[in-house]
């Protein structure tokens, strides 16, 4: 056993050995134990690596704000910057986007089973934000509102609506103020025919 940094406990017949930060412990036997300490060999490329991780997920700005269980939520940090909004709480915006960007605008379906489509975005933190949550208009520039968080996040596959002629729309993406059961510019929408078994590129319609 190994301690990078921390502490450890190993408990073997009856007993309990501390093993603490920088060493590294064998033990041998079943009744009668034999313990050996030394001191942890420098880390490798690895062991860098995880410990890098780690602590980034320890420190992590977003995992402040939603549940660390929500998938996607560990890519926000390096691509966008939360801001607290009037009404809506924490809101995250993201970085290097077009200033006529809008969400939902540059992805894909993938069909995930009969019946069931998984919408995806090209965006390399576009997980969370396109299947958690809610986006809104603020100020010129679409935010994501994950909303207060009280546990785990609720998870959606695409939140679109359907209606004749296999036409989608997100039913979410309107301005502040606006209300939200209407398809208003700045909606994403695309054509899909039912035959069409292949991810269908999604195109916004202004």
């Amino acid at each position: 056993m190994t301690v990078i940094r921390g502490e450890g406990e190993v408990t073997a017949a009856g007993k309990t050995y501390p093993v603490h930060a920088e060493e590294r412990a064998e033990f041998t036997g079943t009744d009668n134990i034999d313990s050996h300490f030394e001191r942890a060999p420098a880390p490798d490329g690895l062991d860098t690596w995880a410990d890098q991780r780690d602590r980034r997920e320890d420190n992590s700005v977003s995992g402040k704000y939603v549940s660390r269980d929500m998938d996607g939520y560990s890519d926000l940090d390096e691509n966008g910057s939360w801001q607290d909004e009037p009404e809506y709480g924490h809101v995250w915006y993201p970085n290097n986007v077009e200033p006529d960007w809008a969400p939902y605008s540059n992805g894909y379906w993938n069909y995930v089973g009969p019946g069931a489509g998984l919408g995806l975005g090209y965006e390399p933190w576009a997980f969370a934000p396109y299947h958690y949550g809610r986006w809104n208009y603020f100020g010129g520039r679409w935010g994501w509102c994950p909303g207060a968080y009280y546990g785990p996040a609720i998870y959606g596959p695409a939140f679109v609506g359907f209606f004749g002629g296999g036409i989608w729309f997100r039913r979410r993406l309107v301005p502040a103020g606006l209300r939200r059961n209407r398809f208003t510019p700045g909606t994403t929408a695309v054509r899909i025919h039912p035959q069409h078994q292949h991810p269908q590129h999604l195109h916004s319609k202004r």
